[in-house]
C-alpha cells in the first residue's frame, strides 16, 4: 500500500486555515511533521460529525470528507497484493 502522507500534507496545507487557529499560522513545514496527528484529529471528528449529523463540521470539512472517499475508492478498486 502506497503511503498517502504527502497527499494528506498537500490538502492541509492547502486547507490550513479550515484546521484552525494554530495551524493557520503555522509553517508547511509544521504541517509535514503533524500529518498523523492532523489525520487523527480529522478521522475522529468525522466520525462524530457523522454520528451526531453534524452538518455544520461536515460542510467546513467537505473536502477531507472528499479525500476520504476518493481513497477509499481507489483501495476498493486495486488487488490486495499491489
Amino acid at each position: 500500500m502506497q503511503d498517502v502522507r504527502p497527499q494528506l500534507a498537500q490538502i492541509f496545507i492547502e486547507h490550513k486555515a479550515d484546521l484552525g487557529p494554530g495551524a493557520a499560522g503555522a509553517s508547511d513545514q509544521a504541517i509535514l511533521d503533524g500529518v498523523d496527528d492532523i489525520t487523527e484529529v480529522l478521522l475522529r471528528d468525522l466520525t462524530t460529525a457523522l454520528t451526531e449529523g453534524d452538518a455544520d463540521w461536515l460542510r467546513r470539512y467537505a473536502w477531507f470528507l472528499d479525500l476520504v472517499t476518493a481513497m477509499l475508492e481507489d483501495a476498493v478498486d486495486k488487488p490486495l497484493d499491489e
